[in-house]
This record gives structure tokens, sequence and C-alpha cells, in this order.
């Protein structure tokens, strides 16, 4: 009877055993089937991509002049950080017992739509830069109650308009040589001169002060190209000048990220001892 039992169960574990093995060699079976009906191998080979070589170029159809459309031209300037002319620059600065200042110009404020708003709002003092006439998006009118000041482009406007701004509450004019002829009718009626030394020329500046006009001129061209690493150095250089030589004339474009390297440059101006102002506020230093 004993043997019998022993008989009985050991029959049972074998069957098992071979249910188990059945089993799983069937599942991997079916396993595999559904998996390479998922993956089929492909019929053919794909082709081997072709190999394009891109030359890259400081002009041309592959150059970053190609790749963007709106070129302007503070973008084009040659020296972004300008040599200041002769005859621009504080006297006796001392940065131990003074605050360095900078202004901060905003050029295309009235042709830049609503991201030129987001300049007008800011508690960031910035000077901004508008055509003459009813083509100043409506910035002027509303730069006062903002806490901002206004420079009309004289490069963009005729004399008898730039004149006609300034009597409506504009602080100056800026532009560069393109507008040196037009400096004789504005005698008297701006009370600031800004040169944007453009094509590294102060003639706009040099005859200004011949006229005994107050005239300064712009120091760094911010975002002549995009990219917050570079907005950023480019404010720091701005910073340094400003703290050796107690001004800086800065000009940046109204676009967002403009704005935003703006923002971060007034915390870490504030932090560093340097002022903010309207451009108006460095004549004393001139």
């Amino acid at each position: 009877m004993r043997g019998l039992g022993t008989l009985f169960w050991s029959t049972v574990l074998g069957g098992s055993v071979l249910a188990m093995v059945v089993g799983f060699a069937g599942g991997r079976s079916i396993g595999n089937a559904a998996v390479r009906r998922l993956h089929p191998k492909p019929v053919t080979l794909p082709a081997r991509p072709a190999v394009r070589v891109l030359a890259r170029a400081l002009s041309g159809a592959h150059s970053l002049d190609a790749a963007e459309d709106d070129r302007d031209r503070y973008d084009a300037a040659r020296d972004p950080v300008a040599h200041r002319p002769r005859g621009w620059a504080p006297h006796g600065f001392d940065a131990q017992r003074e605050r360095a200042r900078v202004a901060i110009v905003v050029i295309d404020a009235g042709i830049a739509g609503m991201p030129a708003h987001a300049f007008l709002t800011s508690p960031i003092p910035f000077t901004l830069v508008v055509p003459a006439g009813a083509d100043d998006g409506g910035i002027a009118p509303s730069a006062p109650a903002n806490g901002k000041h206004v420079l009309v482009d004289a490069d963009a406007s005729a004399a008898g308009a730039v004149a006609a701004a300034c009597r409506r509450g504009a602080v100056g004019a800026i532009g560069s040589e393109r507008a040196v002829g037009e400096l004789n009718a504005l005698r008297g009626a701006c009370g600031l001169i800004v040169d944007t030394l453009l094509q590294d020329d102060a003639a706009f500046y040099e005859t200004a002060r011949r006229f005994h006009e107050p005239a300064l001129s712009r120091d760094v061209i911010v975002d002549g190209r995009d990219g917050g690493p570079l907005l950023d150095a480019m404010f720091a250089s701005a910073l340094d000048r400003a703290m050796r030589t107690g001004v800086a004339v800065i000009v940046i474009h109204a676009r967002p990220h403009s704005l935003d390297a703006a923002e971060r440059f007034a915390v870490r101006a504030q932090r560093d001892g340097v002022d903010i102002v309207p451009i108006d506020a460095l004549l004393a230093a001139a």
C-alpha cells in the first residue's frame, strides 16, 4: 500500500513538472512570435544618410547675419563698446565717495509695439527713443506719468519735428553722423544731444559741442546680438566702465529678452553701488 502511494505522488509530481516545462516553452514561443509581429525585420536596409558639408562664414548665406531678418543700424555697429570722444568724461570722479551712474537708452520704443510698453511700465528709469510726431507709438505722451524720459530719433525725423517734440517734453535728440546736417536747426531747441557712435564716428557729438550744445555719447550697445549670456557680459562691460569713470550710457533694443537682461543688471548695479538714472541726469558729469 505504501508503494502504491509513493507511485501515485511521484506521478503527480512528474506531471506537474512536465506541465511547467511545456507552459514555459509555449509562452516563450508565443512571446517571440508577438515580438516579431511588433518589430518585423526590414525587407531592405535604409539607405545611408548623405553627408552634407555646411561651410560657415562671416558673411553670406551661412553666416550669422543671414540668420536674422531684423537687422538694424544698431546691430551693425562696428564696435559695441565705443571709444569716448574727447571731452565726454566725468571730471574728478571719486569712487570712494561718489556713486557711479548709468543711463539705459531703449531704442525703437516708438515702433516696437507691445514690447515697448513693458519698458514704459518697468520701475527701471529707462530713457526711451521715439521718432518725432504721431509715429511715437503713444510712448512719448505716456512717458512722464511712468517716470520715463524721452529722446527723439534725429536720424529718423526732420529737425523741425525734433524741435517740436523737445518743446512737448522730450529731453533731447539722439542721432549719428547722418543727422549732423540737422544740428544747426536744432541749436537751442533741445536740452541734450546724444551721439550713438554707430560707425565709430563722433561727428554728431563734436558738432554739437562746437555749437555749445550739451552733448553725450553712448558707451555700450548691449544687444547687437541675441543671447542671455552675451547680454549679461555686455552689461557687465558697461558696469565696469561706469565704476571706473563714474558714468556710462547703455543702448538696448525694445525687446523682451533685453528687458530681462536689464532687470538682472539693475539688481547687480544696485549691489555694486551704481545708480540707474535718466540720461539727462548725466549732464552734470559731462
